[in-house]
């Protein structure tokens, strides 16, 4: 029988909530300051038991090592917790246990710092708070699947590849209208109003490579849809996957939130498709049931392999032409890296095909994994975040075991 489980490419451990002795190679990582005034909390536990020094506000002391987190915002932490990976990075012999620094009296989040370690995360020799982790992994913040496949497939979208062998984030990896729309629906669900309008806010403050049809009706004064069978539709649809109790329901809002543009049927049925992959997905559905279902519900033939599609397969932006194709990279998938990856190595367009196989494989898979997480997290703009944190809270239904 078919199971699931967290398959994330993570490798660290995690750290216990109360740390009172060390073995002969483990490293008590704390929140410190500058000044190295150890006088509450983890760095005075650090001082007393673990060998930290007054004075000393960063790096190795005894067993321990110091992380300044009192000294400004969020990036202000990032290259002391860089400097940490890497020290970690080159001392393979020792194991280091984070805190949750940051996290107490200097006023952060769990989801402020956590990204921050997603480098760390992929050593085996660093533990992690529970609370870090769940952060990272999906089960804390909002859902990031379909934003992380569309960042990823970004580079590819015009330079196809045919393997499934290429660096996930180059420097130039950058969400594009795929992650733009994905937020506004977001927000459309978590504060009403009418989406036409919300998709063209977003779109007029975010110029993010939109087609030439779509980037007239932003610019409209009466937008109305075009009956577009693009998929457009299906790129944006991941947050109503997330949002209600029903696979009825489901269907309803997705085909709402494609119809403002492409009320063509087979738009209205690439946003449907995709939503109800992440519903069935996250609500406990095997991967077959979720096949047999798609296929008898909506025509896609999803009996084909990547391996099968890539030879031939090109550019397609249209929903029957791209959607199955995405739908099938996340049923030949293993984890999350391993749905966007086939989904892009298909040669066609890469960042919506991403999008949507990350999307539904999140909503399997458990999360997305931390190192790819924290990637995604730090090309976001705060609105973004914004945003997505109050869907979270307000609107999504969380995945069920």
């Amino acid at each position: 029988m078919e199971t699931k489980g967290d398959k994330s490419a993570r490798r660290c451990g995690i750290t216990p909530a109360y740390v009172k002795e060390l073995k002969e190679n483990e490293v008590f990582v704390f929140g410190s300051n500058l000044q190295g005034a150890h006088g509450g909390g983890a760095a005075l536990t650090a001082m007393r038991l673990f060998g930290a020094v007054w004075g000393r506000g960063t790096g190795l002391q005894g067993q321990s090592y110091a992380i300044p987190t009192m000294q400004g915002g969020v990036e202000t932490i990032r290259p002391y917790v860089d400097e940490f990976t890497a020290f970690a990075a080159d001392h393979p012999g020792l194991h280091f246990l984070v805190t949750r620094i940051g996290c107490g009296i200097a006023g952060f989040s769990d989801s402020d710092i956590a990204p921050l370690f997603a480098g760390a995360a992929a050593l085996a020799n660093v533990s992690l708070p529970q609370e870090f982790l769940d952060a990272m992994l999906g089960g804390a913040e909002f859902p990031i699947g379909a934003m992380a496949g569309d960042i990823i497939g970004s580079v590819h979208e015009f330079r196809p590849v045919k393997s499934t062998a290429f660096e996930l984030f180059p420097a130039r990896a950058a969400f594009t209208d795929d992650t733009v729309m994905t937020v506004a629906v977001a927000d459309w669900l978590t504060n009403g109003g009418d989406l036409a309008r919300v998709m063209q806010g977003y779109g007029r403050r975010y110029a993010a490579g939109y087609g030439g049809m779509f980037n007239r009706w932003i610019a409209s004064g009466d937008p109305q849809p075009y009956n577009s069978f693009g998929n457009g539709s299906a790129m944006r649809v991941s947050p109503v996957g997330w949002a209600f109790g029903t696979l009825e329901e489901t269907l309803q809002k997705a085909e709402e939130s494609a119809a403002v543009t492409h009320n063509h049927p087979e738009g209205i049925k690439g946003a449907q498709a995709t939503a109800a992959c992440i519903f069935l997905a996250r609500t406990g559905c095997t991967k077959e049931e979720m096949r047999m279902r798609v296929e008898a519900d909506f025509g896609y033939g999803l009996h084909r392999t990547c391996d099968e599609i890539r030879p031939a397969y090109s550019f397609d932006v249209t929903c029957q032409g791209s959607v199955p194709e995405a739908i099938i990279a996340f049923l030949d998938s293993t984890d999350f890296e391993s749905a966007v990856r086939l989904a892009v190595s298909l040669g066609g367009d890469a960042d919506t095909q991403g999008a949507i196989a990350g999307s539904i494989a999140e909503a399997y898979y458990g999360g997305v994994p931390a190192e790819i997480a924290g990637e995604v997290m730090s090309r976001l703009p705060d609105e973004f975040k914004e945003v997505m944190g109050a869907f979270a809270r307000k609107v999504m239904r969380k995945r069920q075991p």
